[in-house]
């Protein structure tokens, strides 16, 4: 694997095939892939990993943005990563509470 099946929130990221055979897993679905074939992957849209499948070395080049902080969902680990610069805290996704805002009633005089 090129890495554990995962979605960031702020971050892109693009993976180009140079050699081999393999299969990107994009939102669960199965995709083969190959040399010269090119993926990206915008902030926000669709876990993803690619799988080396193939019967020989699978090499690619894979870049992305590497931003002060992120946020990325493994949802094969249920867990959630928060980044902010040098610290990475990782999650249960089950113990996240999502903040809710609160309306207050205007002051009446």
């Amino acid at each position: 694997m090129t890495t554990e099946y995962h979605k960031h929130f702020y971050e892109e990221e693009c993976v180009y095939i140079l050699s081999g055979q393999g299969t990107a897993i994009i939102d669960g679905e199965h995709h083969a892939v190959g040399p010269g074939d090119f993926l990206g992957f915008p902030h926000g849209v669709a876990a993803h990993n690619i799988v080396n499948d193939g019967d020989e070395l699978l090499q690619c080049l894979v870049m992305g943005q590497r931003l002060e902080q992120d946020v990325a969902d493994y949802p094969d680990k249920n867990k959630r990563l928060y980044r902010n610069n040098d610290r990475w805290d990782l999650v249960d996704i089950a113990n996240i509470s999502e903040p809710q805002r609160i309306f207050l009633p205007p002051d009446e005089d």
